[in-house]
């Protein structure tokens, strides 16, 4: 039986577990903006392994809140700006 609390199988397919593709993803957001890139990250991860159309028109409408805050500012989305070069430790850190 699947341990639906910590290894779903709609968030376990394959070599990579989304909590660590959201994790990776989210990292260069900031608060609201971020829970809005891992909730699209999520939503299309599981979407057809669970609720199909509802689960990618959820990340559509967590899409368009990100990019709504990017649009009002940029500043508030992103921990560095998006056109700024970084190096790897810059990154990892």
């Amino acid at each position: 039986m699947a341990d639906m609390v910590n290894r779903p199988p709609h968030y376990c397919d394959g070599d990579i577990e989304c909590k660590d593709a959201i994790r990776e993803g989210i990292k260069h957001y900031k608060g609201w903006a971020a829970k809005c890139a891992g909730d699209v990250i999520g939503y299309i991860w599981r979407a057809c392994m669970k609720n199909g159309v509802e689960d990618l028109k959820k990340a559509q409408w967590y899409l368009n809140q990100l990019v709504s805050e990017a649009e009002e500012d940029e500043g508030r989305v992103f921990i560095y700006p998006c056109n700024e070069k970084r190096s790897e430790d810059e990154l990892e850190g």
